[in-house]
């Protein structure tokens, strides 16, 4: 059997998209030494090996997948990143909130301390007045209020009890 005859322009006479370059690469290849072709190989290899090595550089964290070379990381970073600011913001004002209710707390105590002494007629010094309003512990303070309500002079407030 023969093969058929086409006439220029007939659409079966040209090779299909994929046919053309195929043949291309094929006829190159027959013509490349073998050391050329050795050379391609390792190229192909190296190719193979550096696209596995940036998939092992690419970073997985729950659903983000950072690549190396990818372009968008860093907008969902920061979409990630604003409600972690966002809690650390609320979390650092609950601080502030609490440092501020200690400071109150510890100068409520320093302040019915002295009361105390006064309503008593307790005589305090202004070197004991200053070392009751220095005092931020509030263990100690609170150890020193129930000393005021039976301390002679505001002395016996900062004596240790004799063991």
């Amino acid at each position: 059997m023969s093969s058929p005859v086409h006439k220029p322009g007939d659409p079966a006479a040209s090779p299909s998209p994929t046919e053309a370059p195929r043949a291309h690469a094929e006829a190159e290849w027959a013509a490349t030494s073998p050391a050329g072709r050795e050379q391609a190989v390792e190229g192909l290899l190296g190719f193979e090996a550096e696209k596995e090595l940036d998939q092992r550089q690419a970073v997985t964290h729950g659903d983000l997948h950072l690549d190396a070379g990818a372009g968008e990381p860093v907008g969902e970073l920061d979409r990630m990143v604003e409600p972690a600011e966002a809690r650390l913001d609320r979390e650092q004002a609950r601080v502030e909130q609490e440092q501020a209710r200690a400071e109150r707390a510890v100068g409520n105590l320093s302040a019915a301390i002295l009361v105390i002494l006064g309503v008593r007629g307790v005589p305090t010094s202004e070197e004991a007045r200053s070392r009751i309003l220095r005092e931020t512990d509030l263990g100690v303070l609170d150890r020193w209020l129930k000393r005021a309500a039976t301390a002679a002079a505001a002395e016996d407030l900062f004596r240790e009890p004799a063991s």
